[in-house]
């Protein structure tokens, strides 16, 4: 079984994310529970780079390099943003 950091995620159907520009905070929304979630930058940089099919190990180094953050707290936040949002149905791995 790969790595949690080498997977793919992706949104199941019904769920829907949308950041709200560059360097911005995105909105999910959940059509099975019709609740609209707003991400704040650092959720949404996460969020965006698993839309765009990048790894999770992807998603985080975008994070620190935003942010400039060190890569372990980066890494640790991601795995922490999508272990909740697949707890929560709201994320998926990837087919």
């Amino acid at each position: 079984m790969p790595s949690t950091a080498t997977l793919r995620y992706e949104f199941p159907p019904g769920v829907a994310f949308q950041t709200l520009g560059s360097d911005q905070d995105g909105v999910m929304m959940s059509l099975a529970s019709g609740y609209l979630y707003r991400c704040n930058r650092t959720a949404a940089v996460v969020l965006a780079a698993l839309a765009a099919g990048k790894t999770l190990d992807e998603a985080a180094q975008e994070l620190a390099a935003q942010f400039q953050a060190p890569l372990e707290l980066a890494e640790t936040d991601a795995a922490a943003l999508v272990a909740d949002l697949c707890g929560r149905s709201l994320l998926r791995t990837a087919a």
